[in-house]
């Protein structure tokens, strides 16, 4: 791009992003940090699928070394034990419940889910509570509570002898969480309080999805024994079957499993058992992939016989017996050269092979023994990721994992176009993907892990030609991503980390203002000097915000760090900085380029919105007037910052040893909050080489 100003949308583009993303409505925004959920004692790399149930709960499969678990929002392997919360997922509406409040607000339970909105009030004294009573055989025995909340705000968990009483335990916490507690008597009150924020917090509402708490007596984790080791965990394909809460675990290799949820927290993973199954589906010769469509169950792409699919019987998953009938079974073996490697569904059933893009269709309305086609529609060639569908399009991977490619209908040539969104790009996929992700909502990204452990992302709006990729670090590795979607149709993706040696760690991308990875908040009754419970940092210097501010840089010892100042709250994250680079400044006239001209900026003008002021070229502008009054923190602005350029200035990547008189600007945020840049303007100075 550099050297191809004529580019179409090189005016709109930049150099880089690192840890920003590009909004498709104009902004370069600061990415949300990674909140620390929970922390696995496995040194392997682990995946994880999210799994799309027809609850309201958000729950996804853990894979490690010959092994499956399924792990909750809060990031615990649901265990099989009893649970002591009746209606804990409220699908019946408020039985069991106790509604209290201090003032007008309103308790509402609907679609499985309750919401919870206090009356608002500037002294913080108003207030909305559920709260239930439970009886626990495991006295004097650890428990632990989990909470699933669809968006962020401030909650607090009271555990009592006495409905709103803290003699057994007392949390606060700013979205899903798991809460451990002893209880000392057999019988107790839960209690999820939500009082009116007169504070930095984001006002609103707080809508409860589940809340969990079982009996530890003969409590084990829901654990299954698998056939897949780690080198094959990237081959897996999942189906959901339509219609019900089942999914098909598939590999090339191994026998189909199924994991089955009965809505009520039992979970089964046993083996696929067909009816009519094809002779050579044996050993080690299975389909490696599969999707649901019309009623039937297409699988295929088996090692022994890789060209073909086969359909199961109509309104039957597991039957594959063939036959003449229009609900009978049937196969195809594909005329064009390649292996099936996925299956997908938009308005047709799409099959991408190592080679080519194909569509099945029908003459009549559905696809019977009698009636099918296979059309090729592009000539590109696909590896075994399994695609996403985003919106009307399928996004897919080549097959060397170098690029990001886009297959949807147009009507205008009657046939579906494949298109490479990667193009200008080529560089920032290096590391070779191995999964993809779509986050829809708010800001339709598609996240991207590589194979060297790293993450990256590119925002995607097809109808707008909008696309724009970023690079984000993080310190550590990225093994897995997966994205589920909220009730609210908020999209919240989840990714396993390593921040230490031998652990794995499940953590969110929260869409909360502070800018810290594997960040953990700390709320204390009274204002005080010291933060705990940041065991999972130890050792690590981290950056802190609290209620005076951001706060100098610590070290976690003993699971706690020190503070200059007391403060009642506060956030705790490793760093990382936020960087955006333009591309050098291009003036067209008469067809000539100014590439080889010296460019000098006499002023730079970054226009921020709702933001701490960044550095601009390596310089930040003064945050503090004469009329600032003294002892106040920096606060967040909107508006156009300038900074004023002496001499020629440029940038490579911002190494200072190299510098290109060019034009470029950097813009970089190294403090632990947002960053919102929605234009970038100025006065610039042009001279002949």
């Amino acid at each position: 791009m550099f050297g191809r100003t004529n580019t179409e949308g090189y005016a709109q583009a930049v150099s880089m992003l690192r840890n920003m993303y590009c909004d498709s409505r104009g902004p370069a925004r600061s990415r949300p940090g990674m909140r620390f959920i929970n922390r696995f004692y496995e040194q392997e790399p682990q995946r994880i699928i999210a799994l799309d149930s027809r609850f309201n709960s958000s729950y996804f499969i853990k894979l490690t070394n010959l092994k499956l678990e399924v792990i909750d929002l809060s990031g615990a392997v649901v265990p099989p034990a009893s649970e002591l919360i009746s209606n804990s997922n409220f699908e019946q509406g408020g039985d069991y419940w106790a509604v209290s409040s201090s003032g007008a607000g309103t308790t509402t339970f609907i679609d499985g889910s309750c919401i919870l909105t206090p009356t608002e009030h500037a002294n913080q004294t108003r207030w909305q509570a559920i709260s239930q009573q439970v009886t626990t055989t495991s006295v004097g025995v650890e428990h632990e509570l989990t909470v699933m909340v669809d968006h962020y705000n401030i909650y607090d968990i009271y555990i009592g002898t006495t409905d709103g009483a803290t003699d057994i335990a007392y949390e606060q916490a700013p979205t899903s969480q798991a809460f451990k507690f002893t209880p000392n008597v057999a019988s107790f009150w839960i209690r999820i309080q939500v009082v009116n924020q007169n504070l930095t917090y984001p006002p609103g509402d707080v809508i409860v999805l589940e809340m969990t708490c079982r009996d530890p007596a003969g409590a084990g984790e829901t654990s299954f024994v698998t056939p897949w080791p780690t080198s094959e965990l990237r081959r897996i394909h999942t189906i959901h079957l339509i219609g019900s809460n089942d999914y098909y675990l598939l590999h090339p290799n191994h026998q189909p499993y199924k994991l089955d949820y009965d809505g009520m927290g039992g979970w089964t993973f046993i083996p696929v058992t067909f009816t009519g199954k094809p002779a050579s589906w044996d050993g080690n010769n299975w389909p490696a992939t599969g999707v649901v469509h019309q009623g039937r169950l297409f699988l295929g792409g088996t090692p022994f016989q890789p060209e073909t699919f086969w359909a199961s019987q109509s309104g039957s998953y597991t039957d594959f017996t063939e036959g003449t009938q229009d609900d009978d079974g049937f196969n195809r073996t594909i005329q064009f050269p390649g292996r099936i490697v996925w299956m997908a569904v938009t308005k047709d059933l799409v099959i991408g092979t190592s080679q080519a893009e194909l569509l099945v269709t029908s003459d009549g309305p559905i696809l019977t023994p009698s009636d099918v086609q296979v059309k090729k529609q592009s000539g590109y060639g696909s590896t075994f990721i399994q695609p996403v569908i985003v919106g009307d399009a399928l996004v897919y991977v080549s097959g060397d994992r170098r690029k990001l490619r886009v297959i949807q209908y147009e009507w205008t040539s009657n046939n579906w176009q494949s298109e490479d969104i990667s193009f200008a790009s080529e560089h920032i996929t290096e590391g070779h993907i191995s999964e993809i992700a779509w986050a829809q909502n708010p800001n339709n990204i598609i996240w991207i892990v590589t194979n060297d452990a790293k993450y990256i992302g590119v925002t995607y709006e097809r109808d707008k030609r909008i696309f724009g990729w970023h690079r984000h670090d993080t310190d550590g590795k990225v093994w897995s991503v997966a994205v589920t979607t909220l009730p609210s149709g908020t999209s919240l993706p989840c990714f396993m980390t390593t921040r230490q040696d031998d652990t794995c760690d499940f953590e969110h991308m929260d869409l909360y203002w502070v800018r810290t990875d594997s960040w953990a908040y700390r709320y204390y009754t009274k204002p005080q000097k010291t933060i705990d419970g940041l065991e999972h940092l130890e050792g690590r210097t981290v950056q802190i915000w609290t209620r005076g501010g951001v706060h100098p840089d610590q070290v976690v010892t003993n699971g706690s760090v020190s503070l200059q100042w007391e403060s009642q709250d506060s956030i705790v994250g490793l760093q990382f900085d936020s960087q955006l680079y333009t591309l050098p400044m291009e003036f067209m006239a008469d067809n000539q380029t100014s590439l080889g001209m010296l460019k000098q900026w006499v002023k730079i003008y970054v226009y921020i919105y709702d933001s701490l002021l960044p550095k601009i070229n390596g310089r930040r502008p003064p945050e503090r007037s004469a009329v600032t009054p003294m002892d106040t923190i920096p606060q967040s602005m909107t508006g156009a910052r300038r900074v004023s350029e002496l001499g020629i200035t440029g940038t490579s990547m911002g190494t200072a040893e190299h510098v290109h008189n060019n034009g470029q600007i950097m813009v970089h945020q190294d403090l632990p909050v947002m960053l919102q840049v929605l234009a970038i303007y100025g006065e610039l100075s042009l001279d002949s080489l």
